[in-house]
């Protein structure tokens, strides 16, 4: 049996403590825990895992985003 287990993802994480980067690599710091989760999610799709366990701090705060559980519905149910 394979599974694939995400921890702590942080997605839509502000990263406050960043905002002296300049924008464009700020940015990339912003993109990079949606396109970590998507990576993960085609991996376990490519590695025909039997399932996918998501626990821990999904999303970094309270207020989600409806694009971003979107995301994750549509990364999920492939």
């Amino acid at each position: 049996m394979k599974f694939l287990h995400i921890a702590d993802a942080h997605l839509d994480s502000p990263f406050k403590g960043l905002s002296y980067l300049p924008s464009k690599l700020w940015q990339s710091v912003y993109d990079s825990t949606y396109l970590a989760f998507e990576s993960a999610i085609n991996q376990a799709i490519d590695n025909q895992v039997d399932f996918v366990l998501v626990v821990g701090d999904t999303f970094d705060g309270p207020k989600h985003l409806y694009t971003l559980k979107s995301l994750l519905q549509s990364s999920l149910k492939d």
